[in-house]
Parts: C-alpha cells; sequence; structure tokens
C-alpha cells in the first residue's frame, strides 16, 4: 500500500500579501494637486492670450499632434500613474503650452483681443462676445457677437435678465437690433 503523503498547509487568506498603508499620502495628495494646479494655470494662460481652446488650432499640425499625444500621457498619468509619472507630464504638459504660445508668436497669430469674451458652445463651435463693433476679429471658425446684441436678445426674450445684465455691464445700452426699414435686395441680384 502506498505511503500516504502529508497534505501541504492551506495558504493564508491573503496569499503572502501585506497592506501597508501609505504614511504620505497627505503630501502625496498635496503634490498632486500642486502639479494639477500648475498645468491648469498655464492651460489658463494661453487661453486668456489666445482664447479658450484656440492655441492647439493655429499651430502646426505637427505641433498638434505633438501636443495631443503629451495630453494623453498627461491624462493617463493623473488617472492611473505614480506621483513621479504626474509630475514628469505635467512638466511635459508646461512646456508644449510654451512651445505652442513661442511658435503662435513667431508665426504672427493674432492673439485674442482684450475687449472679447469667449466660450465654447455646446456643438463644440466657439463663441466671441466683442464689446463693439470696432473689435475686429478674424477667425472664420468663431460666431461672433457684440455686447449690444447680447444684451438686446436677452432683453427681447428674457426681460427679467436685462436688468441684470445692464448691472452688470455698467453703461451697456440695450437698442433694437433689428432693421428698422425694409431692405431692397433687387440692386444686389442684377434685377
Amino acid at each position: 500500500m502506498p505511503k500516504r503523503q502529508n497534505k501541504a498547509p492551506p495558504k493564508k487568506a491573503n496569499a503572502g500579501w501585506t497592506y501597508s498603508p501609505r504614511r504620505d499620502l497627505e503630501k502625496t495628495h498635496d503634490l498632486y494637486q500642486a502639479e494639477v494646479h500648475s498645468v491648469n494655470e498655464a492651460i489658463n494662460a494661453v487661453d486668456r492670450k489666445w482664447g479658450r481652446g484656440r492655441l492647439p488650432l493655429v499651430v502646426s499640425y505637427e505641433t498638434r499632434e505633438r501636443f495631443c499625444l503629451q495630453f494623453e500621457l498627461y491624462r493617463d498619468a493623473c488617472w492611473s500613474g505614480s506621483m513621479e509619472d504626474v509630475a514628469k507630464q505635467s512638466a511635459g504638459m508646461r512646456r508644449a503650452m510654451e512651445f505652442m504660445d513661442n511658435e503662435a508668436t513667431a508665426a504672427g497669430v493674432e492673439v485674442m483681443p482684450t475687449r472679447c469674451v469667449d466660450g465654447i458652445k455646446a456643438n463644440g463651435q466657439r463663441l466671441v462676445i466683442v464689446q463693439d463693433g470696432e473689435t475686429v476679429l478674424y477667425d472664420e471658425d468663431a460666431e461672433v457677437w457684440t455686447a449690444d446684441a447680447v444684451v438686446s436678445l436677452i432683453e427681447k426674450h428674457r426681460p427679467d435678465l436685462a436688468l441684470k445684465v445692464l448691472e452688470t455691464f455698467k453703461g451697456a445700452k440695450i437698442e433694437d437690433y433689428r432693421q428698422t426699414e425694409d431692405y431692397d435686395d433687387a440692386p444686389l441680384l442684377g434685377v
């Protein structure tokens, strides 16, 4: 009869893993927040200068591709990387913003006029509100409105908000923006 062998002792529930809480969690969190904040500040600075989301669109294709790759690396590091990865990719994002800013400046791209406010609409198109008709903005992709037109539109459709808008934009006038005379377009059509 074969000799009976002893069974191996059962494995422990943790299978050799030990739990060691991170003692530097608060420090790591603060460092992470500082890195993310520095990248956000760099993005905000170029957005104020060039218009929200506009800078990657006005640089060369190669620079835009490199920026997109760097942004993906940064995003991945923020979601799943170590603190070293976050610091490395944050530095890369700051360098990318500086490089794109220098390239656009060297190419002579027009910066966003200081008399403008811009934003991104729900459909992804840029909306720019200029203070007056004298402010010229050369951007084929943007929908451009004057502040007076916005105020008039609000007054017509939401009169209760018109007072709040006028309080916010001191010195603005609300005028009818619709055409008051019938326009004869026959001369333009050659009729």
